[in-house]
């Protein structure tokens, strides 16, 4: 894509409205690389197809000048999309999907241009919140691997009890961490759900969170939201699609196990 700060866009709401339908066609395309690959999904990949190519046009309608208009289209290539087969859809919605990352932080970053500060500033905050999460994260995930290596019986009750508050906070400390309020919230959720449960109901949110970590660890600090909140849960290839690593989608653990509040916030 074509730097965001270069498009001429005259108001933060012409920025808004630019970013929110990137982010939408990044949404689109994650939910269409999630798909499952036989033919039974056929008519769900159609239906799809057909909400990626409306979100591509809804970018290509977003506020820029005439040149960046057409730059859009032509990089989108909603037309060819429409006629491709399921392999070739899929090859686009790869190549689209590493492009729109870069898309959307651009598009973030140039919502601060009315502050005073200088790139350097803006670059070493943007690294500072990004290390924050993921040290975060990695509290929570070493926290979660002590929790699941403890022994059971009524002789560890005291035991499992002190681990689980200690994972808690962690869940804590991963919620103040992020900038997206969507994805403070549902991190606390997450730790009141788990505070509650007995320990059988911990272990098996145990291990719906380390495999989600898995995914948060790998995927870009702005499209945390989009990996936790897409359908309602996240998406196993979403950090793995960004990265052009391959196909891992196995989506709907995350949302099966802690039930259905996380759909609530898209």
């Amino acid at each position: 894509m074509a730097p965001i700060s270069s498009l001429g866009l005259s108001s933060q709401e012409e920025k808004k409205a630019l970013q929110d339908a990137l982010e939408e066609l990044n949404r689109q395309l994650i939910l269409y690389e999630s798909l499952g690959k036989g033919p039974e999904q056929s008519e769900e990949e159609r239906r799809q197809a057909s909400k990626v190519i409306g979100a591509m046009q809804k970018v290509s309608r977003a506020p820029t000048d005439i040149k960046m208009k057409a730059d859009y289209q032509k990089k989108l290539q909603a037309r060819r999309f429409l006629r491709a087969n399921r392999k070739e859809r899929r090859d686009q919605v790869n190549d689209l999907l590493k492009e729109l990352t870069l898309a959307v932080q651009l598009c973030e970053e140039t919502s601060n241009e009315g502050k005073e500060l200088s790139t350097q500033n803006k670059d070493e905050m943007a690294v500072s919140k990004e290390e924050a999460w993921k040290i975060a994260l990695d509290e929570l995930n070493e926290q979660l691997v002590l929790y699941g290596s403890l022994g059971q019986g009524a002789e560890h009750i005291s035991e499992e009890k002190e681990q689980a508050a200690k994972v808690v906070v962690a869940m804590h400390k991963v919620s103040d961490a992020h900038t997206d309020p969507k994805v403070k919230e549902e991190f606390l959720k997450k730790a009141e759900k788990f505070e509650k449960a007995n320990p059988e109901e911990r272990k098996k949110q145990m291990n719906a969170l380390l495999k989600g970590l898995m995914i948060l660890l790998a995927s870009p600090f702005l499209l945390a939201g989009a990996a936790i909140f897409v359908a309602g849960s996240i998406l196993y290839g979403v950090g793995s699609i960004v990265k052009g690593l391959g196909d891992l989608v196995t989506g709907g653990l995350w949302d099966s196990t802690f039930g259905d509040e996380g759909s609530d916030a898209r």
